[in-house]
C-alpha cells in the first residue's frame, strides 16, 4: 500500500456548493474527491476553514480526482514512513471520545474532566505513552442526516509521546486512532522531536 499525504486548498465557493458546513458535509465532499473509487485508507483533518476558503490534509492510498466541478488546488507527496522510526514526537489529534453506558448500552460523550485520563489509558493500545498531553478544545456539535440527529463529540489533544511498540505505533500513524475516522477523526499529526 502506497500512502500519500495531500494538501488541498478549497475555495469558498466550492465549500458553499458542496455544503461543507459540518463534519457530515466535509465527509460527503471528501468522498467525492475520489470519484467512483473509495480508498481503503482515508484520514483527513481540516486545518483552517473560513470565508476565504479551507485548507485540508488527507492521508490516503486513493487517487484524488479534480474536475471543473471541483476546482481544487492539490499538492501530493508520498507519506515518509521512515519518519515513523523516531522515538519521540510532538502530536496533535482530533478524536470523538465516547463511552458505552453499561445500564443503557448507549454511547455517551466522555466529559471534559475525564478526557486526558481517557486518552492516556488508551495510548498503550496505539503503541505509545504520553509524556505530556493537554485538551486543546472540546465541543459537541450535531447535524441531521436523513432526518436523524447525529451527535459527534469533538476533542482536540496535543502533547508529546514516546513510542513503546513500534509496530502498533506505525499502524496507528498510517491507519488512524479511535473511531469515526471517515468523519475527520484519528489522524495523528506528528512532529519529530528526537
Amino acid at each position: 500500500m502506497t500512502l500519500q499525504i495531500c494538501s488541498i486548498v478549497i475555495p469558498p465557493e466550492a465549500g458553499l456548493r458542496w455544503r461543507m458546513y459540518n463534519r457530515y458535509g466535509w465527509h460527503q465532499a471528501i468522498l467525492r474527491f475520489f470519484g467512483d473509487s473509495e480508498p481503503k485508507t482515508l484520514l483527513w483533518h481540516v486545518e483552517e476553514s473560513s470565508q476565504s476558503g479551507a485548507y485540508c490534509t488527507i492521508l490516503t492510498d486513493g487517487h484524488l480526482v479534480t474536475t471543473d466541478e471541483m476546482p481544487l488546488r492539490i499538492r501530493t507527496k508520498p507519506y515518509p514512513t521512515e519518519f515513523l522510526e523516531a522515538r519521540q514526537f510532538a502530536f496533535e489529534v482530533e478524536l470523538s471520545p465516547t463511552r458505552l453506558e453499561s445500564a443503557t448500552r448507549k454511547k455517551r460523550a466522555v466529559q471534559p474532566e475525564e478526557l486526558v485520563p481517557w486518552f492516556c489509558t488508551r495510548s498503550a493500545q496505539w503503541g505509545f505513552r504520553t509524556n505530556t498531553v493537554q485538551l486543546e478544545d472540546w465541543y459537541i456539535p450535531s447535524f441531521y442526516r436523513r432526518g436523524e440527529r447525529i451527535v459527534m463529540p469533538v476533542a482536540r489533544f496535543a502533547g508529546t509521546l514516546t513510542v513503546t511498540d513500534r509496530e502498533r505505533f506505525i499502524d496507528s500513524a498510517l491507519h488512524g486512532i479511535g473511531s469515526r475516522r471517515r468523519f475527520g477523526f484519528g489522524l495523528l499529526r506528528l512532529f519529530s522531536i528526537s
